[in-house]
């Protein structure tokens, strides 16, 4: 969608030489958490871990 956004202000501002007149809000990525790991697969993990 931002994308789209950059391309009619550019399509207005240097083709038409015309300010684009409508205010459209930018999309914001979503934030994705981190992946962790559960506490039996932490234990299962360091478990085989060499000492």
């Amino acid at each position: 969608m931002n994308i789209t956004i950059n391309a009619l202000k550019f399509y207005y501002g240097k083709v038409l030489k015309r300010r684009f007149a409508y205010e459209i809000r930018r999309l914001k990525k979503d934030k994705k958490l981190p992946v962790v790991l559960s506490q039996e697969e932490f234990q299962g993990f360091y478990h085989r871990l060499p000492t």
